[in-house]
């Protein structure tokens, strides 16, 4: 009995509409009408290599300790049920790093920048939040934007723990 052609064309099929999301997702680009506006995380390396303290502006809110060359700010916050203190700094555009948590982590030689918020998120916008191996790997997707931006931020260390976190929206000046 010879073999109808039906499932090859429908395993080609289905092989392309794989390797065109691949496609899709690998390039950044997306299914969306026009070009979006260059703002949220374009341009910017995350995590970055080492920050330049020139970059920098001065800490606001409770100042944390200097950490590669640069004024970080204390923020204390319940992560769970557990309280911490993150040490973040704004550069000149506006974005917010993340320095690391103070007693646990930070950012040195193999512990590179996170970005903590950009100045101008995006609905979709992702990134990695930290990469202190085997410590703190967290990654970051934008929910919500408005008065208040509302994260989900998903850890690589335990795939089950997710949060939602909210912040101000940032204001650049």
């Amino acid at each position: 009995m010879p073999v109808t052609p039906a499932p090859t064309v429908v395993r080609r099929a289905a092989v392309a509409a794989v390797a065109a999301v691949t496609a899709v997702v690998l390039g950044g680009c997306s299914l969306g009408p026009g070009d979006s506006p260059p703002t949220g995380i374009d341009g910017l390396q995350v995590p970055s290599a080492s920050p330049d303290p020139d970059d920098f502006v001065a800490p606001e809110g409770t100042p944390g300790p200097e950490v590669a060359g640069v004024a970080t700010t204390r923020v204390e916050r319940l992560d769970g049920l557990e309280q911490v203190v993150d040490l973040l700094a704004t550069d000149e555009d506006g974005h917010t790093w993340w320095f690391g948590r103070e007693g646990e982590w930070q950012v040195g030689p193999d512990v590179p920048l996170g970005l903590w918020l950009p100045a101008q998120p995006r609905v979709g916008d992702g990134w990695r939040r930290s990469a202190a191996e085997g410590v703190s790997e967290e990654r970051v997707t934008v929910l919500e934007t408005g008065e208040q931006v509302v994260l989900e931020v998903r850890s690589d260390l335990d795939p089950d723990l997710v949060r939602r976190e909210v912040w101000p929206q940032p204001t650049t000046g």
